[in-house]
């Protein structure tokens, strides 16, 4: 009879083993974790790292006109709200102005403050503040901005951007 027990109760574990593990498998899929994927604090801050590293090569390509370098920060499918229009900008659209339009800054300097990364399994969004200064007036302006990325085949590209002007206060230069 003993035996008999053990032989059921040893079935019953064994065959709820694999159903427990698509249980844990369905629930990092439903939390934004892909199956599979290395979550532990470590990779997590190396994937913010990245995204900063990339934040900072963008706005270099930015300042200096490397319209290559953006398109290879940008994902095939990027798309941008461009409100003054009415209308979304996607990457050819965004690199043909590009090419007519951006020329290399000489005269202001822009850098990132206060950004901050979130990792949400293959997305990624990072948010902060575009300062551009010059050595005259100072702080000329100042733009929030959110940047969406995404991770295929192991790299990162943007898939989106918004910036919002922030408004100087009455009476200051910005």
């Amino acid at each position: 009879m003993r035996i008999r027990l053990h032989i059921f109760f040893t079935t019953l574990v064994l065959l709820a083993l694999p159903s427990s593990l698509v249980g844990q498998a369905n629930s990092k899929a439903a939390s934004g974790q892909p199956v599979g994927t290395d979550n532990t604090t470590a990779a997590v801050e190396h994937e913010k790292t990245s995204i900063a590293k990339l934040e900072d090569e963008w706005l270099s390509a930015l300042t200096t006109a490397n319209v290559n370098a953006i398109a290879k920060i940008l994902a095939d499918d990027f798309l941008r709200p461009a409100p003054d229009y009415g209308n979304f900008v996607n990457k050819a659209d965004l690199l043909s102005f590009y090419r007519s339009h951006l020329h290399p800054e000489t005269s202001s300097r822009k850098h990132i403050e206060d950004m901050t990364v979130s990792i949400y399994g293959s997305t990624a969004l990072a948010r902060g503040t575009l300062i551009t200064t010059n050595s005259k007036a100072g702080v000329t302006s100042k733009l929030l901005f959110t940047d969406v990325f995404v991770q295929r085949n192991g790299k990162w590209q943007a898939v989106s951007a918004q910036e919002n002007a922030v408004p100087a206060p009455p009476g200051a230069s910005h």
